[in-house]
């Protein structure tokens, strides 16, 4: 984690959608940035690497989302954690 000092605090709620709870509302109710339909059109998903986090990416599929990017991953010497942007094309809410 020295390449990467504060990974362990960005992913410290690994597992979430960062900025956005994992059900498709905001995590502040009182969040003005969110559009209309409550779905932002950027998700980027992290967790550590399982099966879980694969279920996490499949459902954003489901859900209209497409693969933005390439994966990213890192290993803190115990734990590997992956991320996947999605986006949500235009005109799809």
């Amino acid at each position: 984690m020295a390449a990467f000092p504060n990974l362990r605090g960005w992913l410290a709620g690994a597992g979430n959608v960062v900025g956005v709870s994992d059900t498709s509302t905001p995590q502040d109710s009182d969040s003005t940035d969110a559009p209309a339909s409550g779905r932002h059109r950027y998700r980027l998903l992290t967790g550590p690497d399982t099966s879980g986090f694969c279920a996490r990416v499949s459902e954003a599929l489901d859900d209209g989302y497409e693969l933005y990017g390439s994966p990213s991953i890192t290993f803190d010497g115990t734990t590997t954690y992956v991320a996947q942007a999605v986006l949500l094309p235009t005109g799809v809410s």
